[in-house]
């Protein structure tokens, strides 16, 4: 929704195709984008797109790549490369005793939910370093590809193709 009230100030036209493979999280992004036109939801999953390759200009994913073991995320991610025409952008957490220990304290002191206190440490224990985020885009064979680091314990990494 962000980009397109960014993309509507600058006058730039924009579609946006969101993706998820639990149609109850669906309904729920459908009453959220219901004034965004612009933005189509499809119900699909991740490792069978029922997309053409470069079918998007990019192809973003966000934070959920730590929910996948590693086979599967090189998987995902040689599946969205192949979906951008001009490559990728997937931003996740960043593995790393202090992001955990920082997450721990934060949920004990600003929430009760329980599956916010556990699920928030459990997926930064289960996120990548940049190491291994270098070695999994060489899997997914992602070549020119980079890593970023970004506050708070973000990782991002771009695939571009030429």
């Amino acid at each position: 929704m962000a980009l397109v009230e960014l993309a509507r100030r600058i006058g730039v036209p924009i579609q946006i195709t969101a993706i998820d493979i639990n149609a109850k999280m669906l309904k729920l992004a459908q009453e959220e984008v219901a004034h965004y036109p612009e933005i189509q939801l499809v119900q699909c999953d991740i490792l069978r797109l029922p997309f053409r390759d470069d079918e998007f200009d990019l192809a973003v994913n966000s934070l959920s790549l730590h929910h996948f073991s590693w086979d599967k995320a090189v998987k995902i991610l040689r599946t969205i490369y192949k979906a951008g025409r001009l490559g990728m952008v997937v931003n996740d957490l960043h593995r790393s005793r202090i992001a955990h220990t920082t997450i721990f304290i934060l949920t004990r002191i600003f929430t009760r939910n329980r599956l916010t206190r556990y699920d928030a440490p459990v997926s930064v224990m289960n996120a990548f370093t940049p190491k291994e985020f270098c070695e999994l885009a060489q899997q997914a064979e992602i070549h020119p590809y980079e890593i970023h680091r970004h506050f708070p314990y973000r990782i991002a990494l771009l695939g571009r193709k030429t």
